[in-house]
């Protein structure tokens, strides 16, 4: 039986501001707060989505940050296409998944929150819950003739 998964109580949540300015600070209340939870989600934008990069970029600054901060990545857009049924983007994504959305579409403190729990839904009913061999992949960045290059 398929359930739709909803997110904690509203007032439970709360969505932060991140701005070039206090982005440090954020990184760091990150670390104090990370080894209690499973996942962080963050909703982030980079080019190459919108245009795929040539060459090879397994060594670039980008993954060495990413890695340091963030030992396992999964990103929901190539976890997609490993799930014949399921296309189009987030907010579609959500859809069909019957995940519930709290907050204003297009900010990143709702979408980080509804990325969260599509991953969640994403990973339970497409992997069995085991997603760890499509980890360390950027959808358009870090993947080399279909392989992992990180």
């Amino acid at each position: 039986m398929e359930m739709s998964i909803a997110p904690p109580k509203e007032e439970s949540i709360q969505i932060r501001e991140v701005w070039n300015d206090n982005l440090e600070e954020e990184f760091a209340l990150i670390r104090e707060i990370v080894d209690r939870f499973n996942h962080v989600a963050m909703d982030t934008e980079f080019p190459g989505v919108v245009l795929r990069p040539v060459g090879n970029f397994k060594n670039i600054r980008f993954f060495d940050l990413i890695n340091t901060y963030f030992p396992m990545v999964y990103d929901i857009k190539h976890l997609m296409k490993f799930c014949n049924s399921l296309h189009g983007g987030l907010n579609k994504l959500a859809e069909l998944l019957e995940v519930e959305r709290i907050g204003v579409c297009h900010q990143a403190g709702s979408d980080s929150l509804l990325t969260s729990c599509t991953f969640k839904k994403l990973k339970d009913n497409f992997f069995s819950g085991s997603t760890e061999k499509y980890a360390g992949v950027l959808y358009g960045l870090g993947v080399e003739n279909g392989q992992n290059i990180n």
